[in-house]
């Protein structure tokens, strides 16, 4: 095997392994996205009056800090 050939190879592997990086990170913040729409439902708990408007209300603003630091890491991945 010549050594263009096995710096190619090489190179295939490589980029085979970002982009499936990238697309982890993709998959994670879709993922998270959807828990982020789903943690809404909270509110539904303050309506029944199980849970304080202010618990509820924090937990979503800690759901949205989780899903901005995936959105972060995942742009950097990217870049």
């Amino acid at each position: 095997m010549s050594d263009l050939d096995r710096r190619d190879e090489f190179l295939i592997h490589m980029y085979e392994q970002l982009m499936a990086d990238i697309n982890r990170h993709i998959t994670v913040v879709w993922q998270s996205v959807t828990t982020l729409a789903g943690s809404v439902a909270i509110f539904s708990l303050v309506k029944d009056q199980v849970l304080p408007i202010d618990i509820a209300t924090s937990l979503i603003i800690l759901v949205c800090f989780w899903q901005l630091a995936h959105v972060y890491d995942a742009s950097s991945w990217y870049n």
